[in-house]
């Protein structure tokens, strides 16, 4: 009996370390294929703010500023927009992509901006739809303008237009700048 049992053991051992080798290498694999771009100046007027292993971009129109997305985390988003020069109080508005915390981490630090976010994102953050184990999506601010497919929205001169693009989470959203350049949520994260 105990011969038994110790090669059970054995083998579950085994098994459980390939399966551990497994999942590592596809971690591995999927987080070389994020490109994160360090913070610094895009284009004129479009900024990325690394944070960890995503980025958020601010564009900036005269005195308006306007974010995409807000990091995972509120004292590295602080840092990094100091490297920039950028203050967050002067963002007006902050469109999600989506709801995932490595998204809205550091949205707290945006007191003046409207949250714009995909109105079928909308049950992830209110609890009334599950996402993968059960985990809700949270954003910490109860005040948020929800935006259909298609819809834009007008900030000084900046014409931001909301493109569906559910796969990551069923509000995933994409968007139209000024008819002329597009941020892209996340698909595959």
């Amino acid at each position: 009996m105990k011969k038994i049992l110790k090669r059970t053991f054995w083998g579950l051992g085994i098994f459980l370390v390939l399966i551990a080798l497994v999942v590592g290498g596809f971690v591995v694999k999927l987080k070389a294929q994020i490109t994160v771009v360090e913070t610094g100046i895009v284009a004129p007027g479009i900024f990325a703010v690394k944070n960890t292993y995503v980025n958020m971009y601010i564009l900036k129109d005269s005195d308006t500023y306007i974010a995409f997305d807000a990091g995972n985390d509120v004292e590295a988003v602080a840092n990094e927009l100091k490297v920039l020069n950028i203050n967050p109080d002067k963002v007006t508005a902050l469109f999600l992509t989506h709801s995932d915390g490595d998204h809205v981490g550091g949205l707290k630090l945006f007191k003046n901006a409207t949250v714009y976010l995909s109105r079928d994102e909308e049950p992830l953050i209110t609890e009334k739809f599950k996402r993968k184990m059960g985990r809700f999506n949270q954003i910490n601010t109860k005040i948020y303008t929800l935006l259909d497919d298609q819809q834009t929205v007008l900030i000084g001169n900046l014409k931001v237009t909301g493109i569906s693009t559910p796969g990551h989470t069923p509000g995933s959203m994409s968007f139209l700048v000024n008819n002329n350049f597009c941020l892209l949520a996340m698909l595959l994260e």
